[in-house]
């Protein structure tokens, strides 16, 4: 092609780029290995309500657009992932939060795309926002469907059915690899008296105060479950019998120390539990 021709080819070709970019339903942003904005496509404009002419060769900041991390914390520029991107030339995918137009924060995907012309340094970064607020909304729905499905509504430890299912898991790996694995199951001693005395509500009282109480001592890898009305079990995963017997005395020893009070009378019950380890 001739310069001219080529020239408005090239022409033509950005202005074809750019109604693409305008059209999709994605934010995208580029960037240069700078920081400073070149191109705000029509989605982001709507998406953060800042308009394209305000920000074109401004230098970017995590701050421009309200960017905060997955837990709602603003970003530094040093946390900022588009100066990895640039310095890594490493595409990336997170979960982040920006300000919309509402100066309200709305969570987001971020894809971080490198621009490397012929295996050279990084000269700039794509950036790919996709709104996904109704995606968290359900991952969100999901999570509450989930929780409601294996969790004990009084004490919110593990429900029966949840114990049962990771029971079975843990015991067929026990049995295939002899990964060592602990079971302790325990009740409350004469829980009959505590309902007769103070009533079912103070009885409810002491199950979620145990319950608190035991949850102190356990690991992350730990199964705490509400086995029965008073019933407890939990699975010690990588716990040898040993194990198991030092970690049940010393929950014995937590709970026989504590008067758990209660709100139907002034006087605590003393609890106790009784329990078999395997």
């Amino acid at each position: 092609l001739g310069s001219a021709t080529h020239a408005q080819y090239g022409g033509f070709e950005w202005l074809f780029h750019r109604r693409l970019l305008d059209s999709i339903q994605d934010a995208v942003i580029f960037v240069d290995a700078n920081m400073t904005i070149l191109f705000w496509n029509q989605t982001v404009e709507r998406l953060t309500g800042i308009p394209a002419l305000s920000v074109i060769q401004r230098t970017w900041t995590p701050s421009l657009v309200q960017m905060a991390d997955e837990h709602g914390y603003a970003l530094r520029d040093q946390d900022c992932p588009l100066q990895n991107a640039v310095q890594n030339g490493v595409q990336s995918f997170r979960r982040l939060a920006i300000g919309n137009r509402f100066g309200e924060p709305t969570r987001v995907d971020v894809q971080l795309v490198p621009i490397i012309d012929c295996q050279g340094p990084p000269q700039g970064v794509a950036i790919i926002v996709r709104d996904a607020s109704r995606q968290v909304t359900l991952e969100e729905r999901v999570q509450t469907l989930h929780e409601q499905a294996t969790r004990d509504p009084l004490t919110q430890i593990a429900n029966r059915s949840e114990f049962d299912r990771v029971h079975t898991q843990f015991l067929q790996r026990h049995l295939e690899s002899h990964f060592p694995c602990a079971l302790i199951i325990c009740d409350i001693d004469h829980f009959k008296q505590i309902n007769d005395t103070y009533g079912h509500l103070a009885g409810d009282y002491v199950l979620k105060l145990l319950a608190s109480a035991i949850k102190t001592k356990i690991r992350r890898e730990d199964v705490f479950a509400r086995y029965g009305g008073e019933e407890f079990a939990l699975i010690l995963p990588g716990t040898p019998r040993s194990g198991a017997m030092t970690f049940a005395r010393a929950v014995l020893r937590t709970v026989e120390r504590s008067a758990l009070p209660h709100p139907a009378s002034e006087v605590a019950p003393h609890v106790t539990l009784s329990g078999g380890i395997s």
